[in-house]
């Protein structure tokens, strides 16, 4: 068995996705539509080894990421085949930028190579969400559409123009991952079942913006769908936020240049950067602002991304985190 190397791009919900779905099978508790970004990614390379290993970013890793690597390929694997897998991240580990999301899908684009699985699109995305919710959204380009079914499927976005500013927050990893804070939003917070009971709505008006190029209805559903998962958040017992003040000086900030003309709106994860929806025309105006903000470490801009793929060789591409 050769080694086999592939890499993958992580993804930004515009429609988020918070919470699982009973059951051990990491379905999602709704669906999601997202943007793949062409500035993170993660690249992975598996091979036959004497015993399991796993080394991110130069690291061997133990405990917890090795037991997720091991499950992950113990859903594939025959005979126990040992394997090394070697990941280096183009993206902020543990920040809140999808790391995650990028890892488990060049994990499993690489493993249905490296053992002759035969997975197309839509199987692939099944295999990289038992990794990672998000993962079966950075298998495809662009906008994805996350099904609570299991699988994502990509959406024709070309009568969108869609940029991306990611504004780095903080340069520390979070201190609650987010399958923990999933979990205590599902189980303590009293706004968790309207969280579900109105998530669809939203999911479907956003489908339609897609469909109609609206770009305005697009960015103000995309904020809206972020403030309300963070407020149920907030709402868990004990209260779970990633904000950082800085977080919300950038939001005032888009806030403010919305009520001036600029076409702009946020969007934040679980963790505390910020990332600003919006169009080629105001990336330039946009940026140079967002750089302005006392504390903000960087400001990177991004369009869509291309989906998960195979590289011909396994040397590790140069990315710009």
């Amino acid at each position: 068995m050769q080694p086999v190397s592939a890499i993958a791009h992580a993804n930004i919900a515009l429609i988020k996705y918070w919470g699982k779905a009973p059951g051990d099978g990491n379905l999602p508790a709704t669906g999601s539509l997202s943007l793949t970004l062409d500035c993170f990614f993660t690249q992975t390379v598996i091979q036959k080894s004497n015993q399991d290993r796993f080394i991110l970013n130069g690291i061997e890793q133990t405990g917890e990421r090795l037991a997720r690597v091991q499950a992950f390929l113990d859903l594939v694997r025959v005979k126990k085949i040992a394997c090394e897998v070697i990941s280096e991240n183009h993206v902020p580990t543990q920040s809140g930028l999808a790391s995650s999301a990028s890892g488990f899908a060049a994990l499993a684009c690489a493993a249905n190579q490296f053992f002759a699985l035969g997975l197309d699109n839509r199987a692939l995305s099944e295999l990289a969400r038992r990794g990672s919710g998000s993962a079966a959204r950075s298998i495809f380009p662009g906008l994805a559409r996350m099904h609570r079914e299991g699988y994502a499927e990509g959406i024709d976005a070309r009568k969108l123009d869609l940029n991306m500013l990611v504004v780095h927050c903080s340069n520390l990893e979070k201190q609650v991952d987010s399958r923990t804070a999933m979990n205590l939003t599902a189980q303590t917070s009293a706004y968790y079942p309207e969280w579900i009971s109105s998530h669809q709505a939203d999911l479907d008006d956003a489908l339609k913006a897609v469909w109609h190029g609206d770009f305005k209805k697009l960015g103000e559903l995309t904020e809206y769908s972020t403030l309300k998962m963070h407020a149920s958040m907030l709402a868990a017992r004990p209260a779970i936020w990633y904000f950082e003040p800085l977080s919300w000086a950038v939001m005032n900030a888009v806030r403010d240049w919305r009520r001036q003309g600029l076409q702009a709106y946020f969007t934040l994860d679980a963790g505390p950067h910020v990332k600003v929806l919006c169009q080629s025309n105001d990336v330039g105006v946009l940026k140079t602002g967002l750089e302005k903000i006392p504390g903000v470490l960087k400001v990177q801009h991004a369009k869509p991304g291309p989906g998960a793929y195979l590289l011909a060789g396994h040397s590790f591409r140069e990315g710009r985190v």
